[in-house]
């Protein structure tokens, strides 16, 4: 595919405190001067935003760009996910929040850089995670905050629910400390190292069993109680965190990682040295590199997708999509090869 010749921005309007409608506009006239039909469509929640993109084939856009932080991204990318494989626009990202993740692996934390990259042509491909959880109807919520709007999450009537992602899943220590987090918003932006310490003082841990599938077609398991259990599509996650450095968005695999007990001191040196990814060295962390993973517990949890807080009842599952998306302007990122063009992936 050459460049994408009409481009939909889909914006969240409170994104860096308006920063991410001004940067629009000003990537929007650059696109229409270099010859493409550019829109901004703002988007209140990320429902709407989700229901957006799903129709962005419908009105003639071949790409939609994501203008705003990780909860964005996120919606866009179920929006997407929610079409057949050849009808999927491409996706370009213009980092406007605080997470920024996909952003981060591909170097375009520099705004006016990553709307420059999106006249580059010949999107290249992004692997997405599926998360499938089983059990009774899950409750997704943007927040665990009462009264937080439901994000829009596909069921069906044996209570399974399915979402997407291009970063990180989490669950145990990962998921409590983002529902923490999302009491601490007086915090400002130090909720999640807040909730982070927090955790560590009361050291949690879940039982559960976890199962993975080899990237040579092999299986291992590993029995609980864990502290946490990780997985990524990217190296980043929330403020610039390098989880799993390494982590390739077009390998076709996920980088696993996970934790069983550990005492508070270890934990806290850990959690200091996740910023720059210096948690791999210690022995009390594996790290698997696979093509799905399985987790059952005995009743209800949470995990975290993408940044975003949903409950599951028993089980879940994440795969790997290989190839499921087009993405604009990553073809020189570290975490990107770019391969000749080929049918995208489907579900």
């Amino acid at each position: 595919m050459v460049r994408p010749r009409r481009v939909l921005f889909l914006v969240n309007p409170t994104a860096g405190s308006g920063a991410g409608a001004r940067l629009a506009r000003a990537a929007c006239v650059s696109l229409q001067q270099a010859g493409a039909t550019a829109a901004i469509r703002e988007t209140a929640t990320p429902e709407e935003a989700e229901r957006v993109a799903a129709r962005a084939p419908d009105q003639g856009w071949d790409a939609v760009v994501a203008v705003g932080g990780d909860g964005t991204l996120h919606a866009t990318v179920n929006g997407l996910m929610s079409l057949p494989p050849q009808h999927r626009p491409a996706l370009g990202v213009l980092p406007a929040g605080t997470g920024n993740s996909l952003a981060r692996d591909l170097r375009l934390t520099d705004s006016a850089m990553a709307a420059r990259q999106l006249l580059a042509p010949n999107p290249v491909p992004l692997d997405v995670l599926e998360i499938e959880a089983g059990g009774r109807p899950a409750v997704a919520q943007a927040s665990c905050l009462p009264g937080a709007d439901p994000l829009p999450v596909r069921g069906d009537d044996a209570g399974r629910w399915r979402r997407h992602a291009v970063t990180v899943v989490g669950w145990g220590m990962w998921a409590e400390g983002n529902r923490l987090a999302e009491r601490l918003r007086r915090a400002g932006r130090w909720r999640y190292d807040l909730a982070g310490l927090g955790l560590i003082g009361r050291r949690p841990v879940w039982p559960g069993q976890l199962r993975w599938d080899g990237n040579d077609g092999t299986a291992g398991t590993a029995a609980g109680p864990f502290a946490l259990v990780v997985a990524c599509n990217s190296i980043h996650s929330g403020r610039g965190l390098q989880v799993a450095p390494g982590a390739r968005l077009d390998d076709g695999l996920l980088d696993l990682l996970f934790v069983g007990p550990l005492p508070r001191r270890t934990l806290l040196r850990l959690f200091l040295l996740l910023r720059s990814g210096g948690h791999l060295r210690s022995p009390r962390v594996r790290r698997v590199r696979t093509r799905e993973i399985r987790v059952r517990t005995s009743g209800a949890g949470f995990v975290v997708v993408d940044g975003e807080t949903l409950s599951f009842q028993d089980t879940f599952r994440v795969r790997v999509i290989p190839h499921a998306l087009r993405l604009l302007g990553a073809a020189r990122a570290p975490g990107i090869h770019v391969h000749p063009e080929r049918p995208l992936a489907g579900p």
